[in-house]
């Protein structure tokens, strides 16, 4: 499943986006989204939240297990806290 996930964001980012933008403007359109926040929000993530995902994969998969099992059974709120903290690498920007 995690393969397929990969191989299809790679896919996906290898279509130039401005072939994209033709049939997004005639489904926009005729759905009556042109020129809305939706709409944009919509592009936006379908462009950009799969590569983050991917991304991000990596940064989680170096939290130790024993700190995940640790945490569980505890609120959600801190258990979230620990975890994004230890990943936070990535998402810094210097």
């Amino acid at each position: 499943m995690v393969t397929a996930f990969l191989g299809w964001t790679l896919l996906f980012h290898m279509i130039p986006v401005l072939t994209l933008v033709g049939p997004w403007y005639i489904v926009f359109r005729e759905l009556g989204w042109y020129d809305t926040l939706g709409a944009l929000i919509l592009t936006h993530v379908t462009l950009n939240l799969p590569i983050t995902v991917w991304l991000m994969m990596a940064f989680f998969r170096e939290i130790p297990p024993e700190l995940n099992e640790a945490a569980q059974g505890r609120r959600l709120p801190a258990t979230a806290r620990v975890l994004v903290d230890r990943a936070a690498a990535g998402r810094r920007r210097d």
